[in-house]
């Protein structure tokens, strides 16, 4: 999939192309300061190996088994924006 692909390169990659995908995903809801800061932050605290494991888990599309129940409380909550 082309998007998790994207997102892939953003997780191995520097921390400008880590930049410019935050800036997209944020908008103009958050000063670029923030973006920085959230950046430098990222890097010290999450290995590029992490973060792409951490998209495997949670950048895919449905689930492996959807017709299975789930065995505890799950709280999911969205918004309006939201993809």
């Amino acid at each position: 999939d082309d998007t998790l692909a994207a997102l892939r390169a953003v997780a191995s990659g520097s921390d400008e192309l880590r930049e410019r995908a935050l800036s997209k995903l944020v908008g103009e809801h958050a000063p670029q300061s923030f973006v920085r800061w959230k950046v430098t932050r990222w890097r010290e605290t999450s290995s590029p190996e992490a973060v792409a494991a951490w998209l495997e888990v949670f950048g895919r599309h449905g689930l492996p088994r959807p017709e299975r129940a789930v065995g505890c409380p799950l709280l999911a909550i969205t918004g309006a924006l939201d993809a």
